[in-house]
């Protein structure tokens, strides 16, 4: 995390002064798997299983530039959520 001495000269005031905040990448990794299979001429089963989130990363959040917000400079926020698996199934005829 960079702070410029701008930002400390302005740290009065309730509005941010320009992009001097910077954060980590985010890291999400989403996975879906689908399984068609035939039951009859003209029926087909399909499932699915969809996975948000595989390897259930943390993202850290943007640290809040302005003075006044109770979230200010708070990098341990996280963003994403958790991981979040999804099963499905359909039958098409």
């Amino acid at each position: 995390m960079l702070i410029s001495t701008e930002f400390l000269k302005d740290s009065g005031s309730a509005k941010p002064v320009g992009n001097i905040m910077r954060a980590d990448s985010i890291r999400n990794v989403d996975i879906g798997i689908i399984k068609n299979t035939q039951v009859a001429e003209n029926v087909r089963a399909q499932l699915w299983v969809d996975c948000f989130n595989a390897f259930n990363s943390r993202n850290f959040g943007i640290p809040s530039g302005v003075a006044s917000s109770p979230g200010f400079l708070n990098q341990w926020a996280t963003d994403g959520g958790n991981r979040r698996i999804r099963f499905g199934a359909r039958l098409v005829f």
